[in-house]
């Protein structure tokens, strides 16, 4: 009971003293990351188990509901057995490791023993079960690469509007004026 006051009364430390500094609370972490990085959940649930196996290169967005998973729990049906006096937990563990000038879409999942390139965008809900050695846009179950990265440059390009400094009502006038028919009933 006491152990796990001791727990709690820590979590919340941690939560205050990081509290609007999630790239600093990875660090506290375990987690070797750049600079110039953006952490939008909680790392507390981001990082998985083994936060110190995580390689994360300048220039990174992590998005909400990403996970970085560096075991693979599934290694508990190894150990079953029937004798209830044995209980035994393994786990395979592997690193993940992230480059430079990444973006990490909306729960995303990066699996164990899975290296990202640099100019690498990994779309929302998409699952790295396998390295991408290659820069470009990955999306799907698994992630598969669907345009490179100077393809994406080429076309996002066309739509960039520059939200620097706006509040929300003015972005909301803004995008009112340049497609008004998005807001037609």
């Amino acid at each position: 009971m006491l152990r796990r006051i001791k727990t709690l009364l820590f979590q919340f430390w941690c939560k205050i003293r990081f509290y609007g500094h999630p790239v600093e609370y990875a660090r506290y972490l375990g987690v070797r990351i750049g600079e110039d990085c953006v952490i939008y959940p909680d790392p507390k649930n981001l990082f998985s188990t083994e936060p110190f196996l995580i390689t994360i290169g300048n220039h990174v967005m992590i998005t909400n509901g990403v996970k970085f998973l560096t075991h693979d729990g599934a290694a508990f049906t190894l150990a079953y057995r029937h004798d209830k006096n044995h209980k035994k937990y393994f786990d395979i563990w592997g690193p993940i490791s992230i480059g430079n000038n990444v973006y990490i879409g909306t729960n995303a999942l990066i699996l164990s023993n899975v290296t990202v390139c640099d100019n690498v965008i990994i779309a929302a809900g998409a699952v790295v079960s396998k390295d991408i050695d290659e820069d470009g846009v990955w999306a799907g179950v698994p992630a598969k690469r669907i345009k490179s990265f100077a393809e994406y440059k080429e076309n996002a390009n066309l739509e960039l509007v520059d939200n620097s400094g706006l509040s929300f009502l003015q972005r909301k006038e803004k995008y009112k004026a340049l497609h008004p028919e998005w807001f037609s009933q």
